[in-house]
């Protein structure tokens, strides 16, 4: 896991977190440090408590699935795990690199095996996966139709529609993957056939066996827990209550500014596209493009003075905070293991 750590990574962050700043702040420093300054700390608190029942949210859908194997797994583990995650996805491209740490760290802090923990946080992914595409069917339809139409230009539109279409492949490639022993195998034979010319065949028998070992144990714990369709639903539904606490928090942001009246849904709906968009953008912490994706949509409907401040706040809550709180819980319950 060191190697995530270079400076290598994290530069391209903290570069692009530079130009989208001074991008937003140009010509009105002033006008945001003053209203940065008046912010109503009772609303602002309300979008920090939304933050962090997205992260208890995520942690206790995959705490359900790791208790239909080990009852005694606690609860604080995995929300640790969780936390640390947040690290990992945030200096990764399409957030790739939480998901690995967290099979690795599950692998050596309990009983699972690498085939095991892979198919938990599997399960956990493909139903969060559902729950997004669900969400986003219902809010790409409200936004054309209800009262609170969001209305979009076509740059827009076009990236949010591709968000979409995006996810629901990832949902069936995952689900093809995960139910198709056939579809993995071939995959596995894909893999180990471009891997050949760097490794001797002794190597590559040896490999073949392990992997083969990793997708049959993977496909027996998808079948054994395809059979529990109550955990499936209320993970899925955990996962729509953490997709809600996220596009609920620009609404607070707002609030705790001073700018309202504003539509609930519509709020909902403009975060619900803005989720999507960011979701294509292949930077680490989809950096540029989740201000850029923000600023298109909520531009909309608000006014340009104060657009700046809200993306600045709304980025450092649901982004920034849990980088910071990301590496501080893996420094402090990760890193300091022999695996890590």
């Amino acid at each position: 896991m060191k190697h995530l750590l270079t400076k290598g990574k994290i530069a391209p962050i903290i570069a692009f977190t530079i130009l989208s700043i001074i991008i937003l702040i140009k010509n009105e420093h002033t006008q945001i440090l003053s209203q940065l300054q008046s912010v109503h700390w009772g609303w602002m608190s309300i979008s920090l408590l939304l933050i962090l029942l997205y992260w208890v949210f995520e942690a206790k859908s995959l705490h359900l699935f790791i208790k239909a194997y080990d009852d005694e797994y606690a609860y604080s583990k995995v929300f640790k795990l969780v936390l640390s995650t947040q690290f990992f996805n945030g200096i990764t491209p399409f957030s790739s690199g939480g998901q690995p740490f967290q099979i690795y760290a599950l692998s050596k802090e309990s009983k699972f095996s690498i085939g095991h923990s892979t198919s938990l946080s599997t399960h956990n992914f493909i139903v969060y996966q559902i729950a997004l595409v669900l969400l986003g069917s219902i809010t790409l339809i409200l936004g054309h139709f209800s009262y609170a139409k969001v209305y979009i230009n076509g740059s827009a539109n076009f990236f949010t529609v591709v968000g979409f279409i995006l996810n629901l492949l990832i949902i069936v490639s995952l689900c093809a993957i995960a139910f198709s022993s056939k579809i993995s195998h071939r995959l596995l034979d894909s893999i180990l056939f471009m891997l050949k010319p760097f490794s001797c065949a002794k190597k590559q028998k040896k490999r073949y066996k392990k992997w083969k070992s990793l997708v049959a144990d993977f496909h027996h714990e998808i079948h054994y827990l395809l059979k529990n369709k109550r955990l499936f639903a209320l993970t899925i539904l955990l996962n729509i209550f953490k997709l809600m606490s996220f596009y609920t928090i620009a609404y607070f942001i707002l609030l705790s500014l001073g700018i309202y009246p504003v539509s609930f849904l519509r709020i909902i709906l403009a975060s619900s596209y803005v989720m999507l968009i960011t979701s294509i953008v292949p930077l680490p912490g989809a950096s540029g493009g989740a201000e850029g994706g923000f600023f298109l949509i909520f531009s909309t409907f608000l006014l340009h003075h104060h657009i700046a401040s809200v993306i600045l706040i709304w980025r450092f809550i649901t982004y920034y905070l849990g980088l910071i709180i990301g590496f501080i819980s893996y420094t402090f319950f990760h890193r300091r293991k022999n695996y890590a």
